[in-house]
């Protein structure tokens, strides 16, 4: 199903309303769960509980929230680096040779 007829809209709401789980709506309607879902969603459908036993053990106890972004390190564990010298051409020509003459040839 690429568009959403009226008659689809009715029938999604219908099974939603008689708390056919998702798989079974979407082998119904002949459509994909991840369909059903999104619009499920977009017409602001009661949201159902979330997996297998969800409705006896209540919903799940909230974690607490990093107030850092993903990936950033905190500020007390940041290493803060001197910036290295700039060397001068012929330092950098020595080290270059230097390396050259470590390297194995083949």
């Amino acid at each position: 199903m690429k568009t959403w007829s009226d008659e689809n809209v009715a029938l999604l709401r219908r099974l939603w309303a008689e708390q056919l789980s998702v798989t079974q709506i979407a082998v119904k309607m002949q459509t994909t769960r991840g369909a059903i879902i999104g619009k499920a969603h977009r017409l602001h459908l009661e949201p159902r509980g979330r997996g297998f036993n969800s409705h006896i053990r209540g919903p799940r106890p909230k974690r607490p929230r990093e107030h850092h972004r993903v990936g950033s390190v905190p500020k007390t564990n940041r290493v803060i680096r001197e910036p290295e010298p700039e060397l001068s051409k012929a330092e950098l020509r020595r080290q270059f040779e230097q390396a050259w003459r470590n390297t194995v040839r083949s």
